[in-house]
């Protein structure tokens, strides 16, 4: 049978199972796939924990590699939460020139 194509971007993963992962992990190349995946969660842009989860990546995780895939998440999802401005804002003046052409 056809499969609309979102189905064949949902990640494999449980929204739980990521959450999880990302704080159960310290290699970088796994949270920046993490935070890609929770970018690709259909319904992740109105899920508190994914939002607030992206959020705090964004503005807190040590790589900036993460940073970047949050940001990447974060416009992915549309998210459009009260503390995104605050945070961008923050983002502009980052260490990493990558995070702060993407803020």
């Amino acid at each position: 049978p056809h499969q609309p194509a979102m189905a064949r971007t949902a990640p494999a993963y449980s929204t739980e199972a990521l959450l999880l992962a990302y704080h159960e992990t310290t290699d970088i190349q796994r949270r920046e796939w993490i935070v890609q995946q929770l970018g690709n969660l259909p319904n992740g842009g109105s899920d508190h924990r994914v939002v607030t989860l992206l959020l705090h990546v964004a503005e807190n995780d040590a790589a900036a590699l993460v940073k970047l895939a949050s940001i990447e998440s974060i416009a992915r999802l549309k998210i459009s939460h009260g503390r995104l401005p605050a945070v961008l804002t923050r983002l502009e003046s980052d260490g990493d020139p990558r995070v702060r052409m993407a803020a």
